[in-house]
């Protein structure tokens, strides 16, 4: 299961892939997904396989981090 996250640009997405995986946490760009010429930017956030720990570590440093912009 996931769920999407849009975001405003995507200088923003590649900034918190980039902040995310130095603290060990994966994110999947939105953007990726799109074949055409304007890529939407955005997270797509999967947590089918995640523990509750996890979600909770990586759901509090996305949260941090975006209200850190």
């Amino acid at each position: 299961m996931h769920l999407v996250a849009e975001l405003e640009s995507l200088q923003l997405e590649a900034t918190l892939i980039d902040e995310a995986a130095n603290v060990g946490i994966t994110l999947s760009p939105l953007s990726r997904y799109y074949l055409g010429s304007a890529p939407r930017p955005g997270l797509v956030l999967g947590y089918a396989g995640a523990t509750e720990a996890e979600i909770a570590r990586a759901g509090g440093w996305l949260a941090q981090a975006w209200l850190a912009r």
